[in-house]
């Protein structure tokens, strides 16, 4: 059986009050998990995770499949769900998962490792002298990279970098991506959740792992690099070093076994799931059902780096909304802001409204004076249908007293003398 040597760190980082991040690690199952839904609703969806994986996924000897693996990550997606119905300060949280698990390759002789990933946690694998990205990350601007629209320099300072796609806790059934690949003595695997990739290069972390040999001073130390460049999120970091497996070269390939119809992605491992058709669940984004909301993040726990609202993705969202209530309201304002005199019918008329009215917006009819359209003269007709505006009822309402009065005097004036 593969055995490892390994070690995890976390840390709340430099700006957050809670740390919503958990991990575990035994030997053949390594599982990170990055909560969102302020402090309580993040911790806790991140602990039922990772509980839930601990129960599902490996034997009682100690061993998992892939499959075993995928059923973990579905039920750990159910009892996140299940007990965010617990309570009204848990509605709304969710979490992302990467994992890895040891399992029998091929032939019963040889080990494999299955990862699993939902979400932006990450898996990389330090072998060869060379550090590789195996998971994909499931956000708005890994789409938008992997579509072409962006390049990875831009996705790095992207706004919207934090908007996630996927995340356990959001949708009865989540859509995993899954690899399998052959485990070799020497390799590095590292789990992380974001905190420590938006603050540390691969460069950096590439450094590390080649530098230093211990796994414990490993984590430590790109923890310690995460709060050194803002610390702005919870970090996580598992370092896993795979001691005993298959050596022979032959059963090294770059790409994985592929177990079901996929493509290869960018770190050159076989993603069995990357081509499916499943809905994926995510905030609005051209082409891309509506469907995740992302748990809002707590008052008191602000992160000006990360702007993660479970629900990381109905902020969004809610701010277009917002923008276009307020364009409706102030346009609404603006057009029942106003009075003017007009003709209704064979009436003078104070309307509330502008003149011909703005967009779907239509002037109403405040109240009918008691002047007449007959009672009025060709000229006084004429400034009356020219609509007088006023800023408010009682001036329109001077303005009718006033016609009123020239009538009179018009009407003496038109008077023969005895």
């Amino acid at each position: 059986m593969i055995t490892f040597r390994w070690a995890g760190a976390s840390d709340t980082g430099q700006v957050r009050r809670a740390n919503q991040d958990r991990w575990h690690a035994t030997n053949g199952l390594f599982v990170v998990a990055d909560g969102m839904g302020g402090h309580q609703g993040g911790e806790v969806a991140s602990a039922v995770a990772i509980e839930t994986m601990r129960e599902q996924v490996l034997d009682a000897d100690g061993t998992a499949t892939t499959e075993r693996l995928l059923d973990g990550v579905q039920a750990a997606n159910r009892a996140v769900i299940a007990r965010s119905h617990t309570s009204l300060d848990l509605r709304g949280m969710g979490t992302t998962l990467c994992a890895v698990a040891a399992i029998e390759g091929p032939d019963t002789d040889e080990q494999w490792l299955a990862v699993a990933n939902v979400g932006d946690s990450r898996v990389y694998l330090w072998a060869d002298d060379e550090l590789r990205q195996v998971t994909r990350d499931h956000s708005l601007v890994e789409d938008m990279v992997r579509d072409g629209r962006i390049t990875e320099e831009e996705a790095a300072v992207h706004p919207q970098r934090n908007i996630l796609t996927r995340a356990l806790g959001v949708t009865g059934e989540i859509d995993v991506d899954y690899w399998e690949l052959p485990a070799r003595e020497g390799d590095r695997l590292l789990l992380c959740s974001d905190g420590l990739f938006n603050e540390v290069s691969v460069d950096q972390i590439a450094s590390v792992l080649r530098r230093l040999d211990d796994p414990g001073e490993v984590a430590e130390e790109l923890v310690r690099l995460a709060n050194a460049g803002g610390g702005r999120d919870n970090i996580t970091v598992v370092v896993a070093d795979v001691e005993a497996g298959p050596t022979t070269d032959d059963q090294r390939t770059i790409g994985a076994l592929q177990v079901r119809p996929g493509r290869t992605d960018r770190a050159g491992f076989t993603s069995a799931r990357d081509g499916d058709t499943a809905e994926h669940a995510v905030i609005d984004r051209a082409g891309i059902p509506a469907r995740l909301l992302a748990p809002a993040i707590d008052d008191d726990d602000i992160d000006p780096g990360r702007s993660r609202t479970p629900i990381r993705t109905l902020g969004w969202l809610l701010s277009i909304v917002l923008v276009i209530t307020v364009v409706v309201v102030a346009v609404g304002l603006y057009s029942r802001s106003s009075y003017f005199v007009g003709v209704n019918d064979d009436s003078v008329v104070v309307f509330q409204g502008r003149p011909g009215g703005v967009l779907w917006f239509d002037p109403t009819v405040e109240l009918v004076t008691d002047l007449d359209v007959a009672d009025l003269t060709p000229l006084l007709l004429e400034e009356v249908e020219g609509n007088p505006d006023y800023a408010s009822v009682e001036g329109a309402l001077d303005y009718v007293d006033g016609l009123t009065d020239r009538l009179a005097e018009a009407s003496t004036e038109s008077e023969p003398d005895e």
